[in-house]
């Protein structure tokens, strides 16, 4: 099975939730300095994708909201504040 995120007793994340990435890929934007490309999909209990995007992650900002629309769009959310 591909890797995903999801809680430690095997649950999905609930709205609201935070996920960290790899190290991976603050390493390659930090050496490249600049930003890198990563793909985020979203699936259902049934392992259905419902959502999938394509952003930039940048190392020299420390996090990155993103949001899973009802229509089945993912889109980063700027004005957060968490």
């Amino acid at each position: 099975s591909g890797g995903g995120i999801s809680c430690a007793d095997g649950s999905a994340l609930e709205s609201g939730d935070y996920i960290f990435m790899d190290n991976d890929i603050m390493i390659a934007s930090k050496e490249a300095d600049a930003q890198v490309p990563f793909t985020i999909t979203v699936k259902d209990a049934a392992g259905t994708a419902v959502a999938s995007g394509k952003f930039w992650f940048d190392a020299n900002v420390e996090k990155m909201y993103l949001t899973v629309t009802a229509d089945g769009r993912i889109v980063e959310d700027k004005d957060y504040e968490g």
